[in-house]
């Protein structure tokens, strides 16, 4: 009597892990509401940007998909907490570079792996950056400010957004080709330098181009110049400024970009469920146009395109930042 009792209550456990596995299997992604972190402070363009997508995924998927914002450690609090988060995929993170390669790079604190710890889901938009310089500058073009730069080592002052950010690194990849020296002024962010370039406290300006914000609008109006632009092609709002490529520095490219990326082992029925959705809502002509009026130019990447991308970003990063002495000693 025993022995039965046992293995009916053995039977029952099973067949009970059965049908919650089964269950499991069979419910449809999304079926409840999913997170997705951004490791910013409301209200910056981080935050604007993942806005813009996740109430179109919203309407696509039929639950809410929402804006989480975990500030803090320069993107790395809130990477910290998708990496631990539980790989469902209703926890996800709008990285970028400060989370997933210069980041890594260059904060020892972080303490995550960006290729081991996550899954590659989209990327989505890039953001280039732009070297200005004031209307009434004698520099008209780039080759002139490297040229004036070469006869008068460190007395060009650029602003920028901190040490060892994208714009300090691109301009130390010009740097070491044509053997100059401009010193870096760094800036808490993108208003505070844009108004020491406007002032006149620094000579040069390097920085996000929206034409909507910082540089951009004072560019549009002949405040400012611009004299290269950190994208692979000329920005379709600014037409006039040559790409880095085109003048001769086609490493000199590092922009900011932005992706969608999981915790590790997240379901690859996920991923294919949630690439489509979001190819399609970036593909969309008035979100495209929302973005491109924030700054953001569309650049979509599948999880595989992703993935080597990220690989790539922290091979060349990790070496340059090295060589300049900006790697974490961990």
């Amino acid at each position: 009597m025993q022995k039965r009792y046992f293995w009916g209550l053995v039977l029952g456990v099973i067949f009970f892990a059965l049908c919650s596995s089964l269950g499991v299997a069979q419910e449809k992604y999304p079926s409840r509401q999913v997170e997705m972190v951004v490791p910013y402070s409301a209200g910056g363009t981080t935050s604007l940007l993942a806005r813009m997508y996740c109430d179109e995924l919203t309407k696509d998927f039929k639950v809410p998909v929402v804006v989480v914002n975990r500030p803090g450690g320069g993107g790395i609090v809130g990477a910290t907490f998708v990496s631990r988060a539980k790989n469902d995929g209703y926890t996800l993170l709008q990285g970028m570079g400060d989370t997933h390669t210069l980041g890594p790079v260059t904060n020892p604190d972080v303490s995550y792996d960006p290729l081991k710890d996550f899954t590659p889901i989209a990327g989505i938009a890039s953001m280039p950056l732009v070297f200005t310089v004031p209307n009434n500058s004698p520099l008209k073009t780039f080759a002139e400010m490297i040229d004036y730069a070469r006869k008068n080592p460190g007395k060009l002052r650029m602003g920028a957004t901190g040490l060892g950010g994208e714009a300090h690194l691109n301009l130390a990849i010009i740097g070491t080709k044509e053997k100059i020296d401009i010193v870096v002024v760094p800036f808490d962010g993108g208003a505070p330098y844009t108004a020491a370039i406007l002032g006149g406290h620094v000579d040069m300006a390097a920085g996000q181009l929206s034409p909507k914000s910082q540089v951009g609008p004072h560019i549009l109006a002949k405040a400012l110049r611009g004299l290269a632009v950190t994208s692979k092609t000329r920005h379709p709002d600014f037409p006039d400024i040559p790409t880095m490529t085109e003048l001769g520095y086609p490493d000199a490219n590092i922009n900011n970009w932005y992706a969608i990326f999981g915790p590790a082992g997240v379901p690859q029925s996920v991923v294919n469920t949630l690439f489509p959705a979001i190819q399609k809502v970036i593909k969309d002509p008035a979100i495209a146009s929302q973005m491109r009026q924030g700054g953001f130019l569309v650049d979509l990447k599948n999880q595989d395109e992703l993935r080597s991308f990220v690989e790539t970003e922290l091979k060349v990063l990790g070496k340059l930042c090295k060589d300049l002495g900006l790697a974490a000693k961990k």
